[in-house]
């Protein structure tokens, strides 16, 4: 069950693609998915250079995307 709680970076990609083979893979695939929402660019604007999401951060990805 997904908590929403302070999350790095990678392990919130992790855990939106699970099957992804690299952290890097992950990582690019979340950065699309955020990209694909006109909110998803604002939101992806603000937490660009955050290696660690706090959970605030969490809730509007959630908020924008839906939960993983």
């Amino acid at each position: 069950m997904f908590e929403i709680k302070p999350y790095t970076r990678k392990e919130l990609a992790y855990i939106y693609f699970p099957n992804s083979f690299t952290p890097k893979s992950a990582c690019l695939s979340f950065r699309r998915l955020l990209e694909k929402c006109p909110k998803g660019i604002e939101l992806k604007k603000t937490i660009q250079y955050k290696k660690h999401l706090s959970t605030p951060d969490v809730e509007a990805i959630v908020e924008i995307v839906g939960r993983p």
